[in-house]
This record gives C-alpha cells, sequence and structure tokens, in this order.
C-alpha cells in the first residue's frame, strides 16, 4: 500500500486546458514526417461504393467475367487511449515548442529537435509560473520523515533505502559527530598549526583550500565557482563576496560540546583560532567598505605567477588527491577549463586582497578553519533534530523529491519503475553474455558488477547518481552522520569536478553535475523542475518512458564498462576519436546506454500504451528519440550536437524510424562505426 490518494491517469486533475486548435493543426506535418511502419496512425475505413446490378449478355455470347477491383486494405487503427494528464499535456507541448519543422531530422536531428530550445528558457517554460520557495518545500517534503522512519516496508528502490539510512544517522548524532569534527579539522586542514614557522603558511593555506573545495561548504570559498558550457568561471569572493559576519555565539556552541571545561587543551585551541578569525572578519569587511567593486567587466591579463593563490594547483590537487605532486596533464586540463571574470584583483600584485593573503596568512588559515567550524555548526551538529529531512534532503535531494512525488503525488509510478530498471538491466546481460569481442573473464567481471548495481530513478537520472556517491563512501553504516556527510560531500565534489574538468559530458549529464559541485540549485527551484519536467511517470507512453527514464537508467548502468579504461574495445574507440590516444571512452559509453535503453524498449509491450495527444501520425520510435534528445537539449553548442548526431548515426533503426533516405546525413555519415559491442 502506497501513501497519498491515487489519481485517475486518465483524466486532468488541475485547471490545465489543452487548448483544442493545438491537437487539430498539429496533424499538419511536414513531407518527412511519414509514419514509418511502426506507426499507428487513426484513420477511417474507407466507404464503399453500392453493388450495381451487371447488365444480361445477350444470348449466345459468352459474357466476361470481370475481376472485381482489389479494395485498399485500411490501415490499422490505433485505438490506444489518448494521456490527458497534466503531466502529458505539459510534455506534449514542451516537445512541440523545442521541434523546429524547417529542419529534416534525416539531415541534423539534434538541430532539428532542440533548435528552440534557447528561446524556451527564455519565455520560463520549462518551469511553473508557481515558485517554491525552500520553506514551502521543506514543508512540502515534512511527511517524508515519519514516512521514512516508520514505513521502511514501502520503500521500493534502493535511493530511498539509502535516503533512509542516512535521515536515521542524523537522528541519532551523538558526540562521535564532534570527535569527528576535531579530527577533520586535524586531518584535512592541518588545524591547529602549533608545529609550522610562518614561513610555511603558504603551503598550509593551499592545502586548505584544496580541502575546502571538496568539503564545498556554502560560507567560505575565497573565490566562487560556477560552471559554464564545462569552463570554471572563477570570481574573487573574499572582499566583494557576501560573507556574514562570524557568528560568535553558534560558535561557542561547539565549543561547549567539544568540552565545557575551560582549560580543556582543544577548547582552548579552537578559541585562540576564533580570536586570530575575528581579526581577519574585521579585514575583509573593511576591504569590501574601502574598496567597493568596481570596473566589473574590465580585462585583464591572466598570469598565474602573480596571486598569492595558486588557483590551477588547488582545483588540479582535488582532482588527483593520492598524487604527491600536481600531474601536469591535470593542471593542464585545468587552466584550460579556467575563464576568470570579475576576478581582476587575482592578477593585480598591488591588490589589497593580494596583500593582504601574503601579510595576515595566520589570520587567514584561522578565519577558514572558524568559518568551515561555523557552517557545521549550522547546517548539521547543532541544528535541531527536526531539521534532519532538510539535512538529509540536501545530501540527496533529488532522491528526496522523487520520494515525495512517487509515494505522495503518484505512487502508481512505483508499480512501474522497477520494471522499467529490470527491462533495462536485462538487457545488459543480454548484450554482455552476446558479445564477440569480450573474454570470459571480462565478461564475467561485467556480469558481477551489473548483477551488484542498484540503478533506479531517483536521482532522476541527471548529473551524478546520489545512489551511487553514497554507495562509495566505505563503512558508512558504522560511521558517525558527520563522517558519511563529508565523504559524501567529497565524492560529490570529486565527481562533479571530474565531469567538468577531465571528462567529456554524458549527453545525459552537466547542468546538474556542475550545480551539485556548486550547490547554487535552490531546493525550490529543483522542486519545480521536476514538477515541471519528469524523467518518468505512469502516464507516458511506453516509448516516452523509455526514451527519458529508460535512457538515464540506461546510462547510468552503462559506466560497468568505465573500469575497462581502454581494453578489450581499444580497437572500437578509435571510433570515437578525441584528445586521447585510443579515443572516447565516454562516448562509448553513451552509444551503450542508447542502444541498451532502445533495443529494451523495442522488447516492450507496447499495445497497451497510451499515446500523448497531437501526435497521430508521429511512430511510436520517433517519440522514442523525441524524448531522448529533447531531455539532453541545452544552449547552442555545435559540439554537443555534433556528438549525440553521431552517435544517433551508429544505430540502427533511427533512419528507418523517419524513413529517411539512403544518402541523408543521419543514415549515411562519413564515420560509420562497426560492431561496437
Amino acid at each position: 500500500m502506497s501513501l497519498g490518494v491515487k489519481k485517475n491517469v486518465t483524466s486532468i486533475d488541475s485547471p490545465y486546458v489543452w487548448p483544442q486548435e493545438d491537437l487539430a493543426s498539429s496533424t499538419s506535418l511536414p513531407p518527412w514526417y511519414l509514419p514509418s511502419v511502426t506507426s499507428r496512425p487513426t484513420v477511417k475505413a474507407p466507404e464503399e461504393d453500392p453493388e450495381e446490378t451487371p447488365e444480361e449478355a445477350p444470348e449466345g455470347v459468352t459474357p466476361e467475367v470481370e475481376e472485381p477491383p482489389p479494395k485498399e486494405t485500411p490501415e490499422p487503427v490505433d485505438a490506444r487511449p489518448t494521456c490527458l494528464t497534466e503531466t502529458c499535456l505539459k510534455e506534449v507541448d514542451r516537445m512541440k515548442f523545442l521541434i523546429n519543422e524547417s529542419v529534416s531530422p534525416c539531415d541534423n536531428f539534434f538541430q532539428h529537435a532542440c533548435t528552440n530550445f534557447d528561446l524556451y528558457k527564455l519565455e520560463k517554460k520549462d518551469v511553473p509560473t508557481v515558485q517554491y520557495n525552500e520553506d514551502e518545500v521543506v514543508k512540502r517534503l515534512s511527511k517524508i520523515g515519519d514516512f521514512l522512519e516508520h514505513r521502511l516496508h514501502e520503500l521500493v528502490l534502493p535511493s530511498e533505502v539509502n535516503l533512509r539510512k542516512l535521515y536515521l544517522k542524523c537522528l541519532r548524532r551523538d558526540h562521535r559527530d564532534v570527535e569527528d569534527l576535531l579530527k577533520t579539522l586535524r586531518h584535512d586542514l592541518w588545524w591547529p598549526f602549533d608545529w609550522v614557522d610562518q614561513t610555511k603558511y603558504d603551503r598550509i593555506l593551499a592545502k586548505i583550500l584544496t580541502s575546502l573545495v571538496e568539503l564545498n561548504p556554502s560560507n567560505i570559498h575565497l573565490f566562487n565557482v560556477v560552471g559554464d558550457h564545462k569552463q570554471l568561471i572563477i570570481r574573487s569572493a573574499f572582499c566583494h563576496g557576501n560573507h556574514k559576519s562570524i557568528n560568535v555565539k553558534i560558535v561557542k556552541q561547539i565549543f561547549d560540546a567539544v568540552s565545557k571545561d575551560p582549560e580543556n587543551e582543544d577548547r582552548k585551541l579552537l578559541e585562540k583560532s576564533l580570536e586570530l578569525a575575528l581579526k581577519m572578519d574585521l579585514t575583509r569587511e573593511y576591504c569590501t567598505e574601502m574598496a567597493p567593486p568596481q570596473n566589473r567587466n574590465q580585462e585583464f591579463i591572466v598570469n598565474y605567477t602573480i596571486p598569492s593563490i595558486d588557483i590551477p594547483g588547488v582545483f588540479a590537487d582535488v582532482l588527483n588527491p593520492s598524487q604527491s605532486s600536481r600531474p601536469s596533464k591535470t593542471r593542464t586540463k585545468v587552466e584550460q577549463h579556467l575563464i576568470f571574470k570579475e576576478s581582476h584583483e587575482f592578477f593585480n600584485s598591488t591588490s589589497f586582497f593580494n596583500e593582504m593573503v601574503s601579510s595576515r596568512r595566520i589570520e587567514m588559515v584561522h578565519y577558514l578553519v572558524i568559518k568551515y567550524v561555523e557552517e557545521m555548526a549550522t547546517e548539521m551538529l547543532l541544528s535541531p533534530k527536526s531539521n534532519c529531512v532538510k539535512i538529509a534532503m540536501s545530501l540527496m535531494p533529488r532522491t528526496a523529491f522523487s520520494v515525495y512525488i512517487n509515494h505522495f503525488l503518484q505512487p502508481e509510478n512505483l508499480h512501474a519503475i522497477p520494471h522499467l530498471i529490470n527491462s533495462v538491466k536485462s538487457q545488459y546481460f543480454e548484450m554482455i553474455q552476446k558479445s564477440k569481442k569480450i573474454d570470459d573473464k571480462t565478461r564475467s567481471m561485467l556480469i558481477k558488477r551489473l548483477t551488484h548495481l542498484r540503478p533506479d530513478i531517483g536521482s532522476h537520472g541527471i548529473g551524478i547518481s546520489e545512489n551511487s556517491i553514497l554507495e562509495k563512501v566505505e563503512d558508512h553504516t558504522g560511521e558517525s552522520f558527520f563522517k558519511v556527510y563529508t565523504r559524501m560531500n567529497i565524492q560529490k565534489s570529486r565527481d562533479s569536478l571530474g565531469y567538468m574538468v577531465l571528462d567529456d559530458m554524458s549527453i545525459s549529464g552537466k547542468t546538474h553535475a556542475i550545480s551539485s559541485f556548486n550547490q547554487r540549485v535552490r531546493p525550490g527551484k529543483m522542486f519545480a523542475y521536476m514538477m515541471a519536467n519528469p524523467r518518468f511517470d505512469i502516464s507516458y507512453p511506453t516509448a516516452a518512458q523509455y526514451g527519458k527514464g529508460g535512457h538515464d537508467v540506461a546510462t547510468d548502468m552503462a559506466y560497468i564498462f568505465q573500469a575497462l579504461r581502454m581494453k578489450p574495445f581499444r580497437d572500437t574507440l578509435k571510433c570515437f576519436p578525441n584528445e586521447e590516444r585510443f579515443g572516447d571512452l565516454n562516448m562509448f559509453i553513451d552509444y551503450i546506454g542508447i542502444k541498451a535503453s532502445y533495443d529494451a524498449y523495442k522488447k516492450a509491450d507496447k499495445s497497451k500504451s497510451d499515446k500523448f495527444p497531437g501526435f497521430h501520425d508521429m511512430s511510436d520510435d520517433q517519440l522514442f528519440f523525441y524524448s531522448m534528445v529533447q531531455s539532453t537539449c541545452q544552449e547552442k553548442s555545435d559540439a554537443h550536437g555534433q556528438r549525440v548526431n553521431f552517435l544517433l548515426q551508429q544505430l540502427d533503426g533511427f533512419g528507418e524510424a523517419f524513413n529517411c533516405p539512403a544518402d541523408a546525413n543521419m543514415v549515411n555519415p562519413k564515420t560509420k562505426c562497426g560492431e561496437l559491442l
């Protein structure tokens, strides 16, 4: 039994009204929109003419027997019901808006399917007019706490189980959390610095900044990082940021939690750090007041030898924490992706910022430590246990929202999601078993990985899987909540930063990998987006379910092949050229994800599936490709569009779905890969 009132998925339960003229006009499609062999157009059977009485032949004349003209066999009528839920109507509206009918899908499918994305975002059609602020979202999710704590038998997806683990850990916080905070200060931030002479504070500052990029607290960074098209946009945020003054009251509560004995050594060290941090806090306010930001867009020359902070080195260390020295290749990639805006004072040797960092390093490092302690106190250690839902949601926001959507708003989803996931997983087992390029040892390893893989749509398939992040945290069952909290943040930061810098982004990830790293997407906006464009809904046609949620799950599963790196696919990967010697592994993974979801969709029973309104001449196969590719639309990017088109060109079935001529670009590419798996 699921929570919530079940909806009638064939009716509309909201005031949303579908314009009648859209349904009528949508059937007027361009010539390339000929229905394929899988199309089910709805047509009337031809009317029969009344039979005429044949004339009698004259006597003695053998009458000629005329064969009746063959009757045209009427095309089968698509009798499936039409989905008229609000979710379906919004999805149809979105699909229509994005399609550019002046471009043939056989020439450039990405441009055809996504041309109007910029205009779509400009009109904010992807986010409902009703905005959800953070308090409203938390209020809506307040029911989840009781649900996670007392209704274990109703949890269906692995991510839901992991969200429950985090929530219960938060409820059971104890003194171990404070002890682990002190261990983090000593191990990751090198506090209390009493063993270092002043000449080595440059090294300490670099170490602290590296750790803070990993821990990713929202109130600390000397610089802000904003992701944009696989670039790191660096902005100075110390003097001209929005930092609030240190909350002495909340920090001293942590001191009391450490020990109420004023002679306790740890407490005395923390109080000393607070004293130095407060001096730097006054300086920060002073530099903002005395040197307000001016000429924000002025041009400046980037010279990495000028700044007191080695910014590329900080990010290179985050990406390669196990290396004793910075790998030059990683550093080069970081520098290639860095773009500085509004941060000219980094590269002005006489700037107040650089002079302050050079002359007051001791106060600076203590300031950073105390700001981190303050954030941990405010966000986790000292917050009331009633906020545990909010805390767990901050770690796994997409999972928390999906619990709310699938258990409270649309409980029927829970009956279909496991089936969708298992059908895609079964397709992978079949692909691996039949592959002629995999030896028995590799085949056994892949099957083992796939067997233990626990994918779901809890993360809605966008960005980095929250479920897999928790699974990477070793021994999370017996650790304190603070340790799990910090390790999840570190893993999330490394993964998302790696996506932004080192990897060629998966076509189903990008925006949310960036937001995951920066923590800039407010819960209200994320919730509004998920409500407007759900990755899965029981009312969707089967083709849309597999094209959206099924493709996302398949792409997540495809990363089991990443462990192979280049073997045994070295020759295969050469078909996906990039700057690497052996080719683009991530493009290969994306292709495998597309193929697995498409093959699973082809085997699915579509006879009982609803159909979208207004797309009567669109075949199921065409709907699959629209649903999949339109989920990856982004701001104009020729490279991304070429990547998507190249992957579809390698897939048998695309040309047939759109009745493309043999010489069309999408079926006759310059490079046609052979058997890939």
